[in-house]
Order: C-alpha cells, then sequence, then structure tokens
C-alpha cells in the first residue's frame, strides 16, 4: 500500500459486512440494460470492469421498484421476479472482481409518464427546464409503494446483493415526501416534519421486516435542497438521526436538487466547488454513530484522503472520476497517480444517460459501455503506422495502437502536440482540460513507445519517405471564415486570439456566433472586465445549444449576471468598422455598435494531405475534426476505434 493514502485504503465495516477500503462507486445511470429492464452483456460488463478497478463497493444505478410511471428505458428493474435470474449474475459479476454488491433502489415519481408526488406541487426539470405538475398520490397509492420498496429489497437480497441504499435525493419520490418544498399534504404523510420523514422511515421499517435486522439498507438524502422553502440542513440533520435509530447502515449525501444542480456555484458543472458535502457531512459525523460517505466533485486522491484524515467523512463516494479510469483505486494504492486517466466534469456521462437518454459515454474513456468490444488486443502483425496530427484524435490513436504492437510515429506541426484543446482549455473553469486530455495521453504515448516528433509538417514527401505500413490523419479543423461583408477588417480577431490574450478587445464587444465557443468566450470576456458590454449574436433559437445541460445552464446564469445581451435567431450581415448589422428573425436590420468583433462561427476541416496519400495508393484512415469538425467526445472515441482496428 501506498503510505501518503493509509485512510483511503483502512477497512470500513457496514452492517456485518467489511469494505476493504473506503472507496464506494457511486450510482450512475448507464442505459446499458435491456429495454425491457433486464442486466444485459454491456451492463455486465460495464459492473465487472468497475469491480476489477478496485473500489470496495460498487452501488448498482437507480433500480426501478415498479414501471408503471418511469418514462424512460431502457433502466435496469426490480419490481418483479422475472429479474431475478439477471440480478443474481449481476451481483455475482462484482463479487467475482472483489467488490461488494450494493442496489440502489428507486421511485421516480414525479418524473414519469403518469408524474405522481405528494401533493401535486409543480416543479421544473432539470437544469431549470421546463414545468412538471404530478398528481397527488392516494392513500392507497403511499401504502403500496411501502410494500413495492420492501418487495424490491428482498429480491435483492435474494440475488445477493450485500446491501440496498434507497435513493431519497435528487426530486425522486422520497425525497418528495421529505422536503417542505413539495409535500404540502394535510393528512398523516405530510405537512409537520414528523409526518414528511414517515414515509421513507416506514419502509426502511419494512425493509427490515421483510430481510431481517442483518440485511443493511442505506440511505441516499439531501442535506440541503438549495431552495427558500426547502429541505435545510438543520431539519435533514435531524431526519438523518430518525434513520439512524431506524436502523440505516449509512448516509449517502447530496446537496442540491433537479431544481437546483445548476444554481449559484452549482452542484455538477465543470465549475462546481470541490468536495460540496464535506461541509455538511463534517458537523452531521459529530451526531450519528453511522458512516457519513462525502460525495459530489471530489476528483484528487489527495482530497480524497484529507477528507478522511480530517474526520470530515468515513468513505468517499466516487461516480465520474471511476467512468474515466475505473482502475484509479488501483493506481491510488499502487502510488501510479501520474497514470490515472481524470474526469474533466465536462458531464458527457449525465448528458447521454439523463438528458438524451442514450447508452452512457465517457469523453476520456471510450472503453466506457463498450467494455467487451474495446478491450485490448494484441494486432496480428506488428506495422509501422503514422499518425498525422497531435490533437486528441491523433494522441488517442496513437497510443491504442502502441499499445497493441504496432510501431507508431505521430508527427505534430506545432511545437507543442494538442490540437484545439489547447484553446479549449482557456475559458473560465477549464484550467486541467489540457494537462488531463492531453498531457495524459502524450505520457501514455511515450510509455508505449511512441516517437512524438513536433514541429515537423507531414507531406506526401515526408510520408513517403518514411514508407509506413498505414497512416492515421488526425489534422484538424481551423477557423471557419464566412463570406460577409466586412469579415477582414482589423476590428475582427478570432476567439482564440482573445482566449490566449493575443488581442485585448475594446469597450464594446459584439462576438460573432454563440456556440459553445462563442458563449465561452463571451463569459471570459465579461468576467474578466475585458469590455464594458458584451453582446453574442447567433443563428440559431439558443445560445450554446451544443453544450451539456448543467454545464449550459450555469453558464447561461453566468452571462446573466454580468449582463451579456444574447440576440439570438439572428444573422450577420456585414461587419463594419463601426460594429454589425444583423437581420432578426422577422428580416428586420439590427445595429449593434462594436470597437471589436470577435469570430466564432465555426470550424472548417483542414485535410489536404488525405486524398494525396489516397491517390499514392496508401492505406489511410481518417478521423477527428479533418473528417468532419464535431466535439471532443467524437475527436477521441474515433482516435480509440482507428487505434484499435488498424
Amino acid at each position: 500500500m501506498n503510505e501518503p493514502f493509509h485512510k483511503l485504503f483502512e477497512p470500513l465495516k457496514i452492517g456485518p459486512h467489511t469494505l476493504k477500503n473506503r472507496i464506494i462507486k457511486s450510482p450512475i445511470t448507464t442505459r446499458l440494460s435491456l429495454i425491457s429492464g433486464e442486466t444485459s452483456p454491456q451492463l455486465l460488463n460495464h459492473y465487472a470492469e468497475q469491480a476489477r478497478g478496485g473500489a470496495a463497493m460498487i452501488t448498482i444505478e437507480s433500480t426501478e421498484v415498479e414501471f408503471k410511471h418511469p418514462r424512460v428505458r431502457p433502466n435496469l428493474r426490480v419490481d418483479s421476479d422475472a429479474y431475478l435470474a439477471g440480478l443474481h449474475e449481476l451481483a455475482e459479476a462484482i463479487h467475482l472482481n472483489g467488490a461488494l454488491a450494493c442496489l440502489q433502489i428507486r421511485h421516480v415519481g414525479m418524473w414519469g409518464v403518469d408524474p405522481i408526488s405528494p401533493a401535486g406541487v409543480t416543479c421544473r426539470r432539470s437544469g431549470g427546464r421546463d414545468l412538471v405538475t404530478p398528481r397527488a398520490m392516494s392513500l392507497a397509492e403511499i401504502e403500496e409503494v411501502i410494500g413495492l420498496f420492501a418487495s424490491a429489497a428482498y429480491r435483492a437480497k435474494f440475488t445477493e446483493f450485500d446491501m440496498v441504499e434507497l435513493h431519497g435525493g435528487t426530486s425522486y419520490l422520497l425525497e418528495q415526501f421529505v422536503s417542505p418544498h413539495t409535500n404540502k399534504r394535510a393528512d398523516e404523510w405530510g405537512g409537520s416534519f414528523e409526518n414528511r420523514m414517515r414515509l421513507p422511515l416506514e419502509i426502511v421499517r419494512r425493509i427490515h421486516e421483510r430481510c431481517g435486522s442483518d440485511f443493511p439498507v442505506g440511505y441516499r438524502v439531501v442535506l440541503d435542497e438549495l431552495l427558500p422553502d426547502g429541505i435545510t440542513f438543520q431539519e435533514s440533520k435531524e431526519f438523518v438521526k430518525r434513520l439512524e435509530k431506524g436502523g440505516v447502515a449509512y448516509i449517502s449525501p447530496m446537496v442540491g436538487t433537479y431544481e437546483t444542480f445548476h444554481t449559484g456555484e452549482g452542484t455538477q458543472s465543470i465549475r462546481a466547488p470541490k468536495a460540496q458535502t464535506v461541509k455538511y457531512t463534517e458537523p452531521l459525523k459529530k451526531e450519528v454513530g453511522i458512516p457519513v460517505f462525502a460525495t459530489f466533485q471530489i476528483h484528487e486522491p489527495e482530497l480524497m484522503e484529507s477528507i478522511l484524515e480530517r474526520n470530515q467523512a468515513d468513505a468517499i463516494v466516487l461516480g465520474r472520476p471511476l467512468l474515466a479510469d475505473p482502475e484509479m483505486p488501483k493506481k491510488i494504492r499502487e502510488g501510479r497517480l501520474q497514470d490515472i486517466c481524470r474526469c474533466i466534469r465536462c458531464g458527457n456521462c449525465n448528458d447521454t444517460s439523463m438528458v438524451t437518454y442514450q447508452k452512457i459515454t465517457c469523453t476520456q474513456n471510450p472503453q466506457l459501455g463498450r467494455e467487451a468490444g474495446f478491450a485490448l488486443r494484441p494486432a496480428a502483425s506488428r506495422r509501422r503506422i503514422m499518425v498525422v496530427g497531435g490533437g486528441p484524435a491523433g494522441l488517442e490513436a496513437a497510443r491504442i495502437a502502441a499499445l497493441r504492437g504496432h510501431e507508431v510515429t505521430l508527427l505534430e506541426k506545432e511545437a507543442k502536440p494538442g490540437g484545439q484543446v489547447k484553446v479549449a482549455a482557456l475559458p473560465i473553469g477549464k484550467e486541467d482540460l489540457l494537462s488531463y486530455v492531453v498531457g495524459w495521453r502524450i505520457r501514455e504515448c511515450r510509455n508505449a513507445g511512441v516517437r512524438i516528433e513536433t514541429e515537423k509538417e507531414a507531406t506526401p514527401e515526408v510520408v513517403r519517405e518514411l514508407r509506413p505500413d498505414a497512416v492515421i490523419i488526425a489534422t484538424g479543423a481551423g477557423l471557419l471564415v464566412p463570406d460577409i461583408p466586412g469579415i477582414r477588417r482589423s476590428n475582427v480577431v478570432s476567439a482564440g486570439a482573445i482566449l490566449q490574450g493575443k488581442v485585448t478587445p475594446g469597450k464594446r464587444v459584439v462576438v460573432a456566433g454563440g456556440g459553445l465557443v462563442g458563449a465561452e468566450t463571451a463569459d471570459f470576456i465579461a468576467e474578466k472586465g475585458l469590455a464594458e458590454t458584451v453582446t453574442v449574436i447567433e443563428v440559431l433559437p439558443e445560445i450554446a445549444a451544443e453544450m451539456g445541460l448543467m454545464n449550459r445552464a450555469y453558464l447561461i446564469q453566468k452571462l446573466a449576471e454580468y449582463k451579456v445581451n444574447l440576440m439570438t435567431n439572428c444573422n450577420i450581415r456585414e461587419i463594419t468598422d463601426r460594429g454589425v448589422i444583423a437581420l432578426d428573425k422577422a428580416g428586420k436590420e439590427i445595429s449593434v455598435e462594436a470597437d471589436t468583433v470577435v469570430l466564432a462561427m465555426g470550424m472548417v476541416s483542414q485535410n489536404s494531405l488525405g486524398p494525396a496519400l489516397v491517390a499514392g495508393g496508401s492505406e489511410v484512415l481518417v478521423i477527428g475534426d479533418c473528417k468532419k469538425p464535431r466535439n471532443l467526445t467524437e475527436a477521441i472515441l474515433e482516435g480509440a476505434h482507428a487505434g484499435r482496428t488498424i
């Protein structure tokens, strides 16, 4: 064991079980189950991989105790004996790979096709999106829910899960009953604090009655809803005491709900403060005797150890960091911190599984959800591979190809690899992006034997001279300069020039283009006080439409805070020495005065080399933005696929 992390690798007792260390995998929805709600080979492979990485306990994603209400499929289910065989196989896969298995169970309440809640209070969906008005539950429905949770827990025990965790967070049904914001019932199930606690406490009691007191029941609890009329820490602290008295084995806390995750400093965005629950768990631990976990925005091993050393929590719950690198616990234990592929907090995992309802993916780890298909297999024969371009796609392709046994040379025309990430890492909150995405891949490439040559442009002559067996082209994209009158004027600069500090904007700035780059550049200018007024002009109906939900919601909030003027559904017709002339949706002409116009209207592929090599008979793969400008996730995925198939 690596001595600096001795607390992190101490055992922890939960009920009759002993965790081998203090690292617990958080329940994150994957959409890897079958459409019927049964387990699938992909789901089993995913959780086996998570367990192999060294975490002490794997908490399975929210599993439905009933499926009359949920609106999203696929989602894992435990509401019928029909799922017993698959659940047993899932628990077995985790146990065989060295971890304890915990099944998180939930009732979605108002997030289903037939939205139900304690009192029918209207709420907002995640990120402040559209309103939901559920119907109030009947007494019979409440009694039914208690039985559903008890039956689900019994199935978990029967299929050899070590424990269950009740999902009392994120605006799901149990949290809505405890919350004064949503539970305004006037009967024994609502109103007073005592009545609002009744449902989860009765469910815990019924589970113990059905499963025995030696079957641990954990509870995910909201310690502060961050709402004016919501749960406060004082109230939740008393609730946790009652949970302990009722026999709950541990507490896994969270802060905020779907209505508030993006507000204030946020809890899930790339700029959210670290270790958000610790200011609550530290005082909470002084009042209860059961283990209290620390959750949310804990990514660094040093921070994990510090939290445990200071007795601020008993264990660390990791979600996204273990998606990016399932072997993180093992690498920490062995002292290989530089080998950890770090989560970049882009939110792609949440956006795929919870916003667009696709199978979960990870920008940093393309193998996530593809564990079997993307397993590294040695190349049939060793070949000389040339990779042209040292952006994320090229670096990932080179890394994987070398790990498979190929002889790989990477050519990069700039002095340093990185491609567009060198600029993408400059907006506020993205300071770690360059080292986590590019720095880690450069190091891994060198460890795998990749020869990286910088300041060397690949021409057909250079390629012929080096005589590779195959070429992977990842030359990226350049700035799109549309054919707009005045776009070549001296008052027009690129977003990259502003972010890199090459140009200081004037007092009045117009950002031409409100996609991710334009929106982040506008925020950069406004927050750093580089201009007195900032206006974003975007042709689409929304600003930063392609940005992830939580990061976008947080950024829009910041743009409003700094009074950035957002003009959507507008086309720029002309750029003059006085500013910009645009046309709105109705065709009305609008003049916006500006000293500086910042160009952020997209990118265009750069691939002059590919056609020449193909014409010369070379085996060529084109990947990343030089194939089609997209996002970082797609670039790394295509690099990973190219390295595995070439």
